[in-house]
């Protein structure tokens, strides 16, 4: 049912392109190349935000009319809320390990080991998401696919494209010289 689902299609594309981008970032973090790694998570987290934000202000009050549902819709806000939150303690840890690059006396023992603490608090993250983009499928999506006219589905599938695409496609286009440079 969710493969012909025009806007489970649409959230799970951005939920892949987001995620191949984390991985990147965790990829410069591991060459020590600290500011695409700052770059590339300020890209992620720019996109990121720009979802959660299309799914508060238009996906939610589609679902909280709905007459039964197995989340209620301020699960999901929530969520989001949670995630926003460690979008922003990454930002701060990953000045901190800017910081620590910065410092000379730094060893690089100390600097793979930050990052392994760092990979370790990013795993939290990369956990409220996976739960989250489960229930997304299993109650919001399904539920929205279900209740609202096939139209207004592809409506709304067309909308998160619309409304997150453009900073996509800038993104995207900036990631083959991503790639070059973590590929040296």
């Amino acid at each position: 049912m969710l493969n012909s689902n025009p806007l489970y299609q649409a959230i799970d594309k951005q939920h892949q392109q987001l995620g191949e981008l984390f991985v990147m970032h965790q990829e410069a973090l591991l060459l020590q190349n600290i500011e695409l790694a700052i770059e590339i998570f300020y890209s992620y987290k720019s996109l990121q935000v720009a979802h959660l934000t299309f799914e508060n202000d238009t996906l939610l009050p589609e679902l909280a009319k709905l007459p039964e549902t197995r989340w209620p819709h301020t699960l999901y806000v929530h969520e989001h809320n949670k995630v926003r939150d460690l979008l922003d303690k990454n930002v701060n840890a990953l000045n901190q390990t800017q910081n620590l690059l910065k410092d000379q006396s730094t060893t690089p023992q100390q600097y793979r080991r930050w990052v392994i603490d760092l990979f370790e608090q990013q795993k939290s993250l990369k956990n409220v998401l996976e739960h989250h983009e489960q229930r997304e499928e299993q109650g919001m999506l399904a539920e929205l696919f279900e209740h609202l006219d096939p139209a207004r589905v592809t409506r709304l599938a067309e909308g998160l494209e619309a409304f997150t695409q453009p900073e996509l496609d800038i993104v995207f286009s900036k990631s083959a010289s991503w790639l070059k440079q973590l590929n040296g």
